[in-house]
Formats: C-alpha cells, sequence, structure tokens
C-alpha cells in the first residue's frame, strides 16, 4: 500500500485553473475542485477530513476571505490559504492577523512555489494536529492524576480520621492491647489473640487513695477530682516505662497489669513501678502541702497465673468489652491492697521470691485478708533498692 494522499480544495471561478491545478497535483493529492464558494463548502461538508484549502479571491456571490470565514467554525483546524488577485491589500493583512489565512500566493501561481507553500501548510496541519493529540492526552492524564490525587485525599482524610480515632480510642485502650492489634496480620489469629482468654504469667498491681471517702466528704467534688488527676497523671509516665497497663479505674483507685514472657521481668517491673508511685506521691505532698493535707497510697501486688484477655459485659442495652486479668492470682492482688495502710507496698509471698535479691524486703507474717480462708503471708517494700 502507498502512501496515503492528503485532500486539498481548491475553490476558482475560472474553469481553466481548475483543470491545470488538477493535472498538476492530481499524483501527489486528492484535488477537489469547485467554481464557487457555496460549492467549496457542500464539498467540505461531505468529506469533511479535508486538511487544506486554497481559493480564488476574487469570485462572485463569495469572496475568497469571505469563504474562509465560513468554514472556521466547522473546520478549525483546517489550513486556509490564498490567491490574492484583488486590490484589497488592508482586507488580506486582516485575514492573515486573525489566523484566516495561513499564506497567500499571488496569480498566476508558480507551480513551484504553490508546491513547496503546500507541503509546509500540511506539514503544519500534522504538527497541529499532533499537537492536539498531546494536548488531549495529556487532559486525560490531567484528568486521571486529579482522579488519584482526589483518591489520595480521600485515602488521606480516612487516615487522619482513623489516627484521630485511634488517638480518642487510645485514651481508653490498654497498651498490651496495641501491640496485639499491631503485630496480627491475620485476622482469625487476631481475634484468638486479642479476644480470647488465655493463662498467663502476670504481676497485677493495685493501689488506692487511703482515706478516699472522708476526703470527698470534707473537699468538693472539683478539688477532690483536681487531686486525684493531680497524683494518678504523676504515675502514668512510670507506669508506662516498666511496660505496664492501666486496665481498670475507680475514683480511689487502678489496677495495673504486667506482662512479659520473662516472669521475672515482669514482677521486677511491677515493684519498681509501685516504688517509683510512692516517690512521685511524697513529692506531690510536699508541693501541696500547704493547700491540702498529704494523700497516702496504699499498693498491693501478686504475681502468678491469671486469665488475661478481653471481658463482654452483654445486656438489653448492648455490649461492653474489657481487657482484664481474672482468678485468683488478681484477688489476691486487690485483698493485699486493700489491706495496706499508711502509704505501704505490700507484695505476696510469690512476689517476694522473685525480687528477693532485688529490693529490700521486711516481712510482715501470715496475714487474714477478705474472703480468702487461710492467712497469707504478706512482705513489705523498703523504698530503697539494693545496690
Amino acid at each position: 500500500m502507498g502512501e496515503k494522499k492528503y485532500k486539498i480544495l481548491y475553490v476558482d471561478d475560472e474553469l481553466q485553473n481548475l483543470i491545470v491545478f488538477q493535472e498538476t497535483f492530481r499524483k501527489e493529492y486528492q484535488v477537489f475542485t469547485a467554481t464557487s464558494g457555496e460549492e467549496g463548502l457542500n464539498i467540505l461538508r461531505r468529506e469533511k477530513d479535508i486538511p487544506l484549502i486554497i481559493t480564488d479571491q476574487r469570485m462572485p456571490q463569495m469572496t475568497g476571505i469571505q469563504l474562509l470565514e465560513k468554514t472556521i467554525p466547522e473546520f478549525p483546524d483546517m489550513i486556509r490559504m490564498i490567491l490574492t488577485g484583488f486590490t484589497d491589500i488592508e482586507a488580506l493583512i486582516d485575514a492573515i492577523n486573525t489566523g484566516q489565512v495561513y499564506r497567500y500566493i499571488t496569480k498566476p501561481w508558480d507551480e513551484r512555489e504553490l508546491q513547496v507553500t503546500i507541503k509546509r501548510g500540511l506539514e503544519a496541519y500534522e504538527i497541529s494536529q499532533q499537537n492536539k493529540r498531546l494536548l488531549k492526552e495529556l487532559e486525560i492524564k490531567n484528568q486521571e492524576l486529579e482522579k488519584k490525587v482526589a483518591e489520595l485525599r480521600a485515602a488521606l482524610k480516612k487516615i487522619e480520621l482513623l489516627e484521630s480515632i485511634e488517638g480518642l480510642m487510645g485514651k481508653f485502650v490498654p497498651e498490651s492491647v496495641k501491640r496485639i492489634l499491631r503485630s496480627y496480620s491475620d485476622s482469625a489469629a487476631l481475634k484468638k489473640v486479642a479476644l480470647e482468654k488465655q493463662e498467663k504469667d502476670v504481676s497485677i498491681l493495685f493501689l488506692d487513695i487511703e482515706g478516699y471517702t472522708k476526703m470527698s466528704q470534707r473537699l468538693d467534688q472539683i478539688q477532690v477530682n483536681h487531686l486525684v488527676e493531680r497524683y494518678f497523671s504523676s504515675f502514668v509516665d512510670d507506669i508506662y516505662e516498666n511496660g505496664g497497663d492501666i486496665v481498670e479505674t475507680a475514683g480511689d483507685g487502678l489496677m495495673i497489669l504486667f506482662q512479659d514472657d520473662n516472669a521475672i521481668k515482669h514482677t521486677v517491673a511491677a515493684v519498681k513501678t509501685a516504688l517509683a508511685i510512692a516517690g512521685k506521691v511524697h513529692k506531690i505532698n510536699e508541693e501541696l502541702k500547704n493547700a491540702y493535707e498529704p494523700i497516702l497510697i496504699n499498693i498491693g501486688i501478686n504475681s502468678g497465673v491469671a486469665f488475661v484477655g478481653s471481658t463482654k459485659f452483654q445486656g438489653i442495652a448492648g455490649t461492653r468489652w474489657a481487657y482484664t486479668a481474672v482468678g485468683p492470682t488478681t484477688i489476691l492482688a486487690a485483698r493485699l491492697g486493700a489491706c495496706a495502710r499508711g502509704g505501704t507496698i505490700l507484695i505476696s509471698k510469690e512476689t517476694a521470691e522473685r525480687v528477693k535479691t532485688l529490693f529490700k524486703l521486711e516481712e510482715m507474717g501470715p496475714q487474714s485478708l477478705k474472703n480468702i480462708s487461710e492467712a497469707v503471708p504478706v512482705y513489705k517494700v523498703v523504698d530503697t533498692l539494693i545496690p
């Protein structure tokens, strides 16, 4: 197959000129001829893909420039040439300046000059078509980019929302649960680990404010809330630095859970946290001694196996989930906390056995604890670490 021939329309009211043009250029191009502007417009509308038109200027009823003006709305990409055969130079200049005319050629036309001009016109047409295609491709890519940007913005908004929710919920979710959620990509494994209780060796610390009821009666609720937040907030950093999780709160107390694969490690962490809390309490008491009576924080710690995981409370009003540790180990820790007086730290025998080489302990002897049938050996932690 040969190269595709471009279509050219030549409009001239002189038949001899049309015949000469046809014979001169028909080998290289598909030549269409018309003897009037109206006939030329009909050919353009019928063929639709003629890239170049050459027209005489002086024609009856419709001049060449008038013909070209009519083609602009319907054929904006077409290359327009005009044969000058008139005296209205100003009209020609205006047509060139407004883009209605690509080139003008003097009559009688020279074959070589016209040949070069036509080729350059068609090259200009191809360049314009190529630019048009590139512009279209660019528009499509811009639309795709805008779509991607919109998707990205939507994703970012979703991330911001999730981060906001995570930040809000993080205030209520223990760090241990967050670590579980971050470490499991498999949903079935995550459900099993995060929701089902499992037996784990843990250390549990209970603390409460001694004389909280009397303090609540003596001070207004705003002052009580301020004091509790002041003291308890000072404990948070030490709790988290030692790997603890606040799993339950009450008006005057906290339940703190310590977990680690190494039983000695989480037990030591619990006792270190208790001593750090005692130190913070002493410091704040000194700071507030001119405004409030000193507060005493009593602490009880027990170590051992407990059922750790989520607990579901379901009723007519809805379902509530809590992450905690339950069982005898937890109960004994709570009873030790309730037994402590005067801001002491009491620990169980199991806890004492695990940390006796690291902390100074004072043996308190067997103690009768609420709802525990037999007396339990109890130890008090002295506020000094062994060097």
